[in-house]
């Protein structure tokens, strides 16, 4: 805790920082006047997971489809946040994003009324994150803290 920035701060974060599927205590704060509770499970991180479809983790760039169903292994998170982005002509800029949330069943279809146009043969960025939601009760003030901790997969295609 930075008490000067009133925030939590690590100036450096490692990958080993950072552990799936794992359950972080909250330590007692250091100073004469902060609170001394400590807080067990204070937040809970999702596991892995895999899209399967389109197959942005595959060999070859897949196509992507204006009403695209989306699937990836389910369970686990409390819910899903999916976001599309189609690059302009020349693709250097976003031209549309889409962000849609779901719950953690496996699968997702875009629904294609919400792109205002959709041209063939364009780079389409797509993120899948899972999405833990932690909370816990203050000891000190009984305000109540949540916490979300998002685990992302990255990938591209083509519009088709």
């Amino acid at each position: 805790y930075d008490p000067e920035r009133f925030g939590f701060q690590k100036a450096e974060l490692a990958r080993s920082d950072f552990t799936l599927d794992h359950s972080y205590d909250m330590k007692p704060f250091e100073g004469s006047d902060a609170p001394r509770n400590a807080i067990a499970g204070f937040i809970e991180t999702p596991a892995s997971f895999s899209v399967t479809s389109p197959s942005i983790e595959g060999p070859y760039v897949p196509y992507i489809y204006r009403s695209q169903t989306i699937t990836w292994e389910s369970g686990g998170a409390d819910v899903v946040w999916i976001e599309l982005t189609l690059t302009n002509s020349t693709g250097t800029a976003a031209e549309q994003t889409v962000v849609c949330t779901t719950s953690d069943t496996g699968s997702f279809s875009v629904p294609s009324y919400v792109w205002t146009s959709w041209p063939t043969g364009r780079q389409v960025n797509l993120m899948v994150s899972k999405i833990t939601e932690s909370s816990a009760l203050l000891p000190h003030n009984n305000s109540e803290a949540r916490i979300s901790s998002f685990y992302s997969v990255l990938g591209a295609g083509f519009s088709q």
